[in-house]
């Protein structure tokens, strides 16, 4: 049984309080959830994503982590990271070696791949 919040915006903003907060782990389901109640983590640093072969739209990343240094990835076959480009703390993506880096030509030279 899944636990679903009355109120993710409410839930968002009390895991956005948690100061000491520097890495978190979440699902896509999770990812999109945050950036639609529009709350931004600030003090997250690593994110990782357990997509399960679920769709992941790395835009959401971008979005709810505006001081995210590096990005964790694991369940893809295959990631558009062109959203990721113009993120200004991005400085590693991380995925599985089997996962096709869509657009990774569109990286600025300070975000390492793998």
């Amino acid at each position: 049984m899944t636990w679903t919040p009355r109120s993710p915006r409410r839930t968002w903003q009390a895991v956005a309080r948690l100061e000491n907060l520097t890495i978190l782990s979440l699902n896509p389901a999770e990812l999109t959830n945050s950036a639609s109640t529009g709350v931004c983590l600030d003090q997250v640093k690593t994110v990782f994503v357990m997509a399960g072969q679920a769709a992941l739209d790395p835009r959401a990343a971008a979005t709810v982590f505006p001081a995210m240094t590096s990005l964790h990835i694991y369940g893809v076959d295959a990631i558009d990271v062109n959203p990721l480009a113009t993120h200004p703390t991005l400085i590693r993506i991380t995925t599985p070696p089997t996962c096709r880096l869509l657009n990774a030509d569109k990286l600025p030279a300070t975000i390492k791949l793998n």
